[in-house]
């Protein structure tokens, strides 16, 4: 039985952790990565690839459905036998530990480049960690509560910002729609793809749910929620920015260095720097809990606080040395990771439960 059965988080803490942690990532580098390829018709991608989202969301969540109160890596040896079974464990852990170094890397990058460029990336690195570990060791419960307060903090700035925009937003720089035909709306959905179909963490999360049955519900307010801001701030850019919007390396960085009401409110920055450090360090620690209670399940072992300080030193390891600079990272997050994350978030989840129906392996009813 998984340790989802001692700790519970009710249904509304589970769509703002995957609200969370779709958006706190995707918000950064990703909106200038679709606006490159579709310019201004770059919003109109967000439709398709959060349907992308709910779709990978509810499969998981339909898959989660058949064995209550266990996780994908405890219940997959049941589906398709002990060996193959523990193999997609491995896959889901490594998956994890992957996209966290990304996101570990990200949040060095960011703050290496704009803020504060004399520090030494370890730095950055060692911090996250380091607050990170500490929550994972208060456990999910105590996750769930924090990122509470971060996301109304995230989504209160974000609209601060949007709204305090208005002057300079002209309408005309959304025009004309689709001008470049489809073509580009659809290839702009690819690097979107790995944030979005990072609804498959509800794998991990279901079994922590006070009602299991409500997964799927979980995954589409939390999918929804996740879209919705970034389709705000995308038309915000495109309005405010237009052409310049492709161009920046973070838009919700430029859109609150635009602001300027009279002498007292211009130029909100630290609220931009605040707003993505509590993101990411919520992000992190969702992944780096997953990967430890994954291979706690994996091994078969009564709790994960053994195996935090060794995930702890892997992340802060590849996170350090997987990329050269900012131009090979930021090349490998919007057109490697896609086609190497996207089949396992999506493909297994899907031939689990296609094998699971097949086989008329678990229960219906979720009993």
């Amino acid at each position: 039985m998984s340790m989802g059965s001692s700790t519970k988080i009710s249904g509304r803490q589970a769509v703002f952790l995957i609200t969370s942690t779709i958006f706190s990532t995707m918000v950064i580098f990703l909106p200038t990565f679709m606006i490159d390829i579709a310019k201004q018709d770059a919003w109109l991608a967000v439709f398709p690839t959060a349907v992308l989202g709910i779709a990978t969301g509810n499969i998981c969540a339909r898959l989660g459905e058949r064995f209550p109160g266990k996780n994908i890596i405890e219940y997959a040896p049941s589906i398709i036998g002990r060996l193959p079974g523990k193999a997609v464990g491995l896959i889901f852990i490594t998956t994890f530990i992957l996209l966290n170094s990304y996101i570990v890397r990200e949040f060095a990058e960011i703050f290496l480049n704009i803020f504060m460029p004399e520090t030494p990336m370890f730095i950055f690195i060692a911090s996250i960690l380091l607050v990170s570990s500490y929550t994972v060791l208060q456990g999910l419960e105590v996750l769930a509560r924090a990122n509470t307060i971060t996301l109304i903090f995230y989504v209160v700035i974000i609209f601060t910002i949007v709204s305090l925009n208005l002057p300079n937003y002209m309408l005309d720089n959304l025009t004309p729609v689709l001008e470049f035909g489809p073509g580009r709306v659809i290839g702009s959905t690819y690097p979107a793809t790995v944030f979005f179909a990072e609804a498959y963490m509800i794998t991990m999360l279901a079994p922590y749910l006070d009602k299991q049955r409500q997964g799927r519900a979980v995954v589409f307010w939390g999918v929804a929620s996740a879209g919705f801001l970034l389709l705000v701030l995308m038309l915000a850019g495109l309005a405010a920015l237009k052409c310049e919007a492709g161009r920046t390396q973070f838009i919700a960085l430029s859109l609150a260095r635009r602001i300027s009401i009279g002498e007292f409110i211009e130029r909100l920055d630290p609220l931009v720097m605040l707003m993505w450090m509590g993101g990411l360090l919520i992000k992190v620690t969702v992944f780096y809990y997953f990967t430890v209670t994954g291979l706690s399940s994996w091994l078969g072992t009564k709790g994960h606080k053994a195996f935090i300080i060794p995930v702890g030193i892997v992340l802060a390891f590849m996170a350090g040395y997987l990329w050269d600079n900012n131009i090979e990272f930021r090349y490998q997050l919007s057109a490697i990771l896609p086609a190497v994350s996207v089949p396992i978030q999506l493909g297994v989840p899907l031939l689990l439960l296609i094998i699971a129906l097949i086989r008329g392996k678990g229960s219906e009813k979720g009993n």
